[in-house]
């Protein structure tokens, strides 16, 4: 059997913009660095089939790294995201939504277990 693990329990999602909805800057309230890290134990009656790619994603102004290591039977995952902007101005629109679909598609990736016969 196969079992699906999604192991981040804080899920950022970021607003995307476009010029067609969006005419002006947009606002952001403060500077944000987030750092999530996971940890689990895979018990011993479970292997890691797979896991998510490592994802890199770097803008001077944003930026956001995933990655998955196992070492044994630990399970270690390692989020960072960062943007250091208060106002994301119309031609930095495809940068931030580039930079938002790399966050969102990282945060929805699973970790797939099966269980040793």
């Amino acid at each position: 059997s196969e079992y699906f693990l999604n192991p981040v329990l804080f899920k950022p999602r970021l607003m995307q913009f476009n010029e067609e909805n969006y005419k002006f800057d947009q606002a952001k309230d403060y500077h944000r660095t987030v750092e999530h890290l996971y940890e689990f134990t895979v018990p011993s009656n479970y292997k890691i089939k797979t896991i998510p790619e490592k994802v890199d994603f770097d803008h001077e102004l944003f930026s956001f790294h995933a990655l998955y290591k196992v070492e044994g039977n630990l399970m270690t995952v390692s989020m960072i995201y960062k943007f250091e902007l208060l106002r994301i101005p119309p031609d930095l629109f495809e940068d931030w939504n580039s930079f938002s679909d790399h966050v969102n598609q990282a945060t929805a990736q699973s970790i797939v277990l099966e269980k040793i016969q």
